[in-house]
């Protein structure tokens, strides 16, 4: 249903939503016409993918969600995202790749996975400088 901190407080998938929209315009990396951030969410929490329901409503608050489908220990989080952080931000790998990467290193089988609505964000873009 959320995001537990470690100061047990809940956050309701449906609160963080918004605060993430609201983050991406602030940070103008939402594009209004596509209803949609430009934003990357990685997240480093157990079922993660969860986070992917956000991605349903009008105003997506993210492109792409990478996160683990159950729990995982915290140490192949650790060495996961250090391997995508690395493929994907410094060695310009796809999303994909990274993520595969990411699997590899931390000896699983599509535990992190990769939910993505960038070519709906390429599309809307392409309509509008088509158009205008």
């Amino acid at each position: 249903d959320g995001i537990t901190l470690t100061s047990a407080d809940v956050i309701a998938w449906s609160e963080l939503g918004p605060m993430l929209v609201g983050f991406a315009r602030d940070a103008h990396a939402y594009h209004e016409p596509a209803h949609m951030s430009s934003v990357i969410l990685c997240m480093s929490t157990c079922s993660g993918l969860a986070a992917a329901q956000m991605g349903q409503h009008e105003a997506r608050p993210f492109m792409s969600l990478v996160a683990p489908n159950q729990p995982v220990l915290w140490s192949d989080c650790l060495v996961s995202f250090l391997t995508f952080y690395n493929l994907f931000l410094i060695k310009d790998s796809t999303i994909g790749e990274a993520v595969t990467a990411m699997n590899a290193a931390a000896a699983t089988t599509d535990v992190f996975q990769v939910v993505d609505y960038s070519d709906d964000l390429k599309r809307v873009i392409e309509q509008n400088s088509t158009n205008g």
